[in-house]
């Protein structure tokens, strides 16, 4: 199988398992709350992890929260806030996550007032838009898009939106890894990150909250994290996580300059076989997630191509946000004004550093006959 849906996911980095396998096959088991000599290690690695967090994205090692997912990283963002001051206004763009524009209409549904701003065609907000909507609120912007791939220029997004005392929240959870971020520089007062789209475990996400910023929980419970998540932490993942981003650290900009590669020779090669075949979002280049190419093929439904390829051994994804209904086609590509047609012929695909550059050249001949077939139909 060739996969190119490492945007979902990636494999666990043997180094990440390393760290995690002590605590997992039952020679270490502290609980960090402890204070005996276990409890005493536990909370050890998580210090370390916090710290290697925090390193990674240019804050404070008391900053850092670990959560189940990201998805709860921007649930906790967005409600923490929110639930400190009922009156607070949100404004996030039109194409974020459904983690973060659910949540921002979950919390519109209990008053407060959301504010949606509108992207360009290949899927970036300008930062002139920002001022009108975020005045003394929450601005909630994604640093890499999932759909079209578009990278955002957060500083200056979030300092527009400092100029007009608003806060601002990064997800960072499907870029995080592998494009540079510095909350200090960029002037980020939240960030989340998914560990587990950068070669490290899932189920443990990351929320970084400037010092000095008060969340109402979304757990009640015991005094985890700072009183700010309650529950038991995993260790394990813990260390996973902290793994990850000490490799991330070190060989991010060669793991996007190799995914990089790979992603234009597929798009070349793609480019060359399809007639009517599109690019969604940025050229490839430094508006662009290094990993990422979503492509809207005329003639053909995007599921019916993703179910063909992986009959024939190719790993995509389709731009689908659920099962059924009008949701499955993507709300980010409509935000852009794609045409409908393609929007739903999509597909979205992406690459590893690891993989060898011929599998992009059999994958480009496997995508094109199958589009072939389709459009015989």
């Amino acid at each position: 199988m060739i996969r190119l849906d490492h945007l979902a996911s990636t494999p666990v980095h043997p180094e990440v398992m390393a760290a995690m396998r002590p605590w997992l096959e039952g020679g270490r088991h502290g609980n960090p709350s402890h204070l005996h000599q276990a409890g005493l290690e536990a909370a050890e690695v998580l210090r370390d992890a916090r710290a290697a967090v925090a390193a990674l994205v240019g804050a404070e090692p008391e900053e850092v929260i670990f959560t189940s997912s990201g998805t709860e990283a921007a649930n906790m963002a967005l409600c923490g806030l929110a639930w400190k001051d009922n009156a607070l206004p949100l404004a996030a763009s039109r194409a974020e996550h459904p983690a973060v524009l659910e949540t921002a209409r979950f919390l519109q549904r209990q008053g407060h007032p959301l504010h949606l701003i509108p992207v360009d065609g290949a899927g970036r907000i300008e930062p002139g838009r920002v001022a009108a909507v975020a005045g003394r609120g929450l601005l909630a912007v994604h640093a890499g898009n999932h759909d079209s791939g578009a990278l955002q220029d957060v500083e200056a997004l979030a300092r527009a939106a400092h100029a007009e005392d608003a806060r601002v929240f990064c997800d960072a959870s499907t870029s995080g890894g592998w494009i540079p971020l510095d909350m200090r520089r960029q002037e980020i007062d939240l960030l989340s990150l998914s560990p587990h789209r950068f070669f490290g475990p899932q189920g443990i996400g990351v929320l970084v909250v400037r010092r000095g910023l008060e969340l109402e929980p979304l757990i009640h419970g015991g005094r985890q994290e700072g009183g700010r998540r309650a529950g038991t932490e995993s260790v394990a993942l813990a260390a996973g996580a902290a793994a990850a981003c000490k490799l991330a650290r070190q060989h991010g900009a060669d793991w996007a300059r190799q995914a990089a590669a790979r992603r234009d020779r597929l798009w070349g090669q793609l480019r060359a076989a399809i007639p009517g075949i599109h690019l969604h979002g940025p050229e490839p280049g430094p508006e662009r997630d290094p990993r990422h190419l979503a492509v809207g093929i005329e003639g053909v439904e995007g599921e019916a191509l993703m179910l063909l390829l992986d009959l024939r051994g190719v790993a995509v994804t389709a731009a689908s946000g659920c099962l059924s209904g009008e949701e499955k086609y993507s709300s980010v590509l409509r935000s852009m004004g794609v045409p409908e047609p393609l929007v739903r012929g999509t597909i979205l695909m992406s690459t590893s550093p690891g993989q060898p550059a011929a599998e992009m050249d059999q994958a480009a001949s496997i995508i094109a006959q199958a589009v072939a077939k389709l459009r015989d139909l």
